[in-house]
């Protein structure tokens, strides 16, 4: 997290102003921008040279080290991507899967899954699903959450947190498609406001869900647990 001495006048309320974007590092540059740009439709731009500022090194983590950066935006999105190349250190290739803690995971809304996966299986890229053929996700849940402030000020909703897991405590992933509709803003002394979440949890992994709610780091957390449909 980087702290703004002197945030705009029309920064967004809540603490979080901004984004800095997804930069994994890579084994090779070139390898790594031909991948993205010609099988995901990317526009990355190869960079031109490798960077001995040892400042940014340090703070990467690897002190000692040069670097290269490749940029683009992630198509359809004004977020910035950085796929980042070191040298002149010992480097090793991680291999975790999916669902291991601290995996960093990209996660891409496509048009065409079966066509894109033909394509990168062409490609000779390996798949992690069963079979390595697309799989079909349980339609999204649900969960609404309706917020009464029954105090005599107004509260803010903007730091609100929601989070589910299913039965098998497997935290569900939050899904931003027509019908979610996020708690925002601020609500006012003894008004109403209700807020709209959708996320992925198996259909047979609904009995129970648990729903944990906070609107505030000050304030309790509230704790709902049952069966979904």
């Amino acid at each position: 997290m980087l702290d703004v001495a002197n945030p705009p006048s029309d920064a967004p309320p809540g603490f979080v102003l901004g984004g800095g974007g997804f930069e994994p590092a890579v084994r090779d540059s070139e390898a790594s921008v031909k991948f993205y740009n010609e099988l995901l439709g990317f526009d990355f731009k190869l960079g031109a040279s490798f960077n001995d500022n040892q400042d940014m090194a340090s703070t990467a983590g690897a002190p000692g080290a040069s670097f290269r950066q490749s940029r683009a935006l992630i198509p359809g999105t004004s977020m910035p991507m950085t796929l980042i190349e070191f040298k002149n250190i010992e480097r090793k290739e991680l291999a975790g899967r999916t669902q291991d803690p601290g995996t960093t995971v990209l996660q891409l809304i496509v048009k065409d899954v079966a066509a894109l996966s033909a394509k990168l299986k062409a490609a000779g890229v390996s798949f992690v699903t069963m079979g390595s053929e697309p799989v079909q996700v349980a339609p999204g849940l649900k969960i609404v959450i309706d917020v009464n402030n029954g105090t005599s000020r107004s509260i803010s909703l903007d730091t609100v947190v929601l989070t589910v897991a299913d039965a098998k405590g497997t935290p569900g992933v939050p899904m931003s498609q027509s019908g979610s509709h996020a708690l925002r803003g601020s609500l006012g002394a003894h008004k109403d406001s209700s807020g709209t979440y959708v996320f992925t949890i198996p259909a047979g992994h609904r009995d129970p869900i648990t729903v944990n709610f906070s609107y505030s780091s000050a304030a309790p957390v509230a704790l709902f647990v049952g069966d979904a449909k």
